[in-house]
């Protein structure tokens, strides 16, 4: 860990003093390679079970079995691990999200947190969940974990993650599609706040549920 990084780790976890953010900074907007992201397909590992990923989902309340959109990669930075998120677009996987975790499975205090890793140009590219209990047609979540969550609550046959707020704009649904999204806490007309109202106008007939939080 070079001195930057360092310092990055000491002001994360002493909130309230200097000028870093929680959140803003946890996404790399650099693109990745196809190179990188086939790295990634290559090393990772369905089962998390015993893993980081396992510890860091259990701390959210998330509990197994997971469905096949979750993955484990054995090494991401010096000391770190990854939790991956298989993005899918029409059927087949277009790249992996990949969140940074220490040992004990906390999120790592060095930013970028997460990364996203493209196989492809596919910005409708989501987590897709399926579960078996039909009440509505599709629940969307913003981001993995709440996506997970909602997948827990047995309340739809389709739930999906979208890996940022600005790809709800890029969705499309059969008409008459009932379409329940689920979004987070964010504050009304920040950046991620505006990115769901965009996608929200280009929707019809979409119920918005309350903030969910994991």
């Amino acid at each position: 860990m070079n001195a930057i990084e360092y310092l990055t780790a000491f002001l994360f976890t002493r909130q309230g003093f200097g000028s870093c953010g929680t959140d803003s900074a946890d996404d790399d907007d650099g693109p990745a390679s196809k190179a990188e992201a086939e790295n990634v397909r290559d090393n990772l590992i369905a089962d998390v079970i015993g893993t980081p990923v396992e510890a860091y989902l259990r701390s959210r309340g998330i509990e197994p079995p997971y469905p096949a959109c979750v993955g484990y990669l054995p090494h991401t930075r010096p000391g770190e691990y990854g939790l991956v998120g298989v993005l899918t677009w029409n059927g087949r996987v277009a790249g992996y999200q990949v969140s940074c975790l220490t040992p004990d499975g906390a999120k790592s205090l060095v930013t970028p947190v997460r990364r996203r890793f493209n196989l492809e140009k596919a910005p409708g590219a989501v987590f897709e969940i399926s579960v078996r209990a039909p009440m509505a047609d599709i629940l969307i979540g913003t981001g993995l974990e709440d996506a997970l969550s909602l997948a827990k609550l047995g309340r739809s046959e389709r739930v999906i993650g979208i890996p940022g707020d600005g790809a709800l704009q890029n969705l499309t649904f059969a008409r008459g599609t009932h379409v329940i999204v689920c979004r987070d806490g964010d504050e009304k007309e920040s950046p991620a706040d505006q990115a769901i109202v965009a996608g929200l106008c280009a929707f019809r007939s979409i119920v918005i549920t309350d903030s969910v939080r994991t």
